[in-house]
């Protein structure tokens, strides 16, 4: 049953985690312990691992350089053993194929250069070896057949890439010093047959740009030999918006799909479900996966299935793992509370806590969904 799971995996956290602390310096155990790596909550898509910060590909819709500045670069300095010790120490973080879901990519390209591609590599490398969780890379890279023999080496053999192209006509003006969608479609091919996991990353959708090159897009990912892809639509911020006035044809469509104005640092959705919806019509007739979410990229690749939220449920519903409120009710006590009430409803556990245990409320709700991969709520 699930408590059985989650014991098993506290155990081998505890262990591996003292096994590293008497491996390591103290300076490199403190260093692991201070990274941001030991304190964030995952986010929707899993657990982001940052092999560096920042970007200087100059993607006219990426949100990086609102947030680290235009061009910055920082390689994060942790070693392998060292990022490994910083997830055991996270307090939200399971490892394991049935723990939190890893994601490599969400604030650098984790191929942008030799010393980055280095850092990506080794990271996932002792992924595999040390804690055997989850992996998806979410990339634009430039092909090279050392590149793909380096990443089929080095993680675990279902790993999930996801390959982002969303135009081909306005990729120089787009995307204006990332590698050629071509380049990407001949790294899909090699991922292929190097015996990997790949799916096109159709994401943002670029109002006035995307759509009208989907169709042609996805033939030539299914000419790549990948048929799976995952959609979405565009974030913005004002310098987001102000660097899309670039591509002036489809500035004014962008601009109308806006639902309100950002100010500072403030990021909004645009109403783009039409236009997803659109895509994945033209993708599903072509014969296509349709993922909903990156995550269920992630969790497809590893035959797991998963109704964590509102997206789901991501694969079967048979091979969910079976719950019930009495395991429910141990998994808490494994975890150090005694709850006042469970319910299962469907795919949702309902916990109510004693008061005492309510500020511990973040960690145990995470903790529960990743292990029964169902949706955790509190109630009084």
């Amino acid at each position: 049953m699930i408590d059985r799971l989650l014991e098993r995996a506290l155990e081998e956290k505890l262990k591996q985690r003292d096994r590293l602390v008497s491996t390591l310096s103290e300076r490199e155990v403190e260093e692991a312990r201070r990274d941001p790596h030991a304190k964030r909550r995952p986010r929707p898509c899993g657990l982001t691992i940052h092999p560096a910060v920042g970007c200087d590909r100059g993607c006219l819709y990426c949100y990086v350089p609102s947030i680290i500045g235009e061009g910055s670069i920082k390689i994060n300095p942790l070693s392998p053993e060292q990022l490994v010790l910083s997830l055991l120490e996270n307090p939200y973080f399971l490892p394991g194929a049935n723990g939190t879901l890893l994601a490599v990519g969400s604030v650098t390209e984790p191929f942008l250069n030799e010393t980055v591609t280095l850092k990506t590599l080794e990271y996932v490398r002792a992924f595999r070896r040390l804690l055997g969780n989850p992996v998806q890379i979410a990339t634009k890279p430039y092909y090279s057949a050392e590149l793909v023999r380096a990443l089929v080496d080095a993680v675990e053999p279902r790993a999930s890439i996801l390959v982002t192209i969303v135009t081909l006509k306005h990729a120089k003006l787009l995307e204006p010093r990332a590698p050629e969608p071509e380049e990407r479609f001949e790294f899909m091919r090699a991922l292929v047959k190097g015996g990997l996991s790949a799916s096109l990353f159709l994401r943002p959708i670029v109002p006035g740009t995307t759509e009208m090159e989907a169709k042609e897009v996805l033939e030539r990912t299914l000419e790549a030999g990948v048929r799976s892809v995952v959609i979405g639509t565009l974030r913005v911020n004002w310098e987001i918006l102000d660097r899309l006035r670039a591509l002036s044809a489809s500035y004014k469509h962008i601009l109308s799909r806006v639902r309100e104005v950002p100010t500072g640092s403030m990021q909004v959705a645009i109403e783009g479900s039409d236009l997803k919806k659109k895509v994945e019509g033209m993708a599903r007739r072509l014969g296509f996966v349709v993922f909903p979410s990156s995550c269920s990229a992630n969790v497809m690749s590893h035959d797991l299935s998963c109704a964590a939220c509102s997206m789901g449920p991501c694969g079967s519903l048979e091979n969910l793992p079976k719950i019930d409120c009495s395991c429910i009710h141990s998994s808490l006590e494994i975890l150090g509370e005694r709850p006042l009430q469970v319910i299962i409803e469907g795919n949702t556990i309902k916990i109510r806590l004693r008061k005492r245990a309510r500020k511990r409320a973040a960690i145990i709700g995470t903790i529960i969904q990743t292990i029964t991969k169902r949706q955790v709520r509190f109630f009084e």
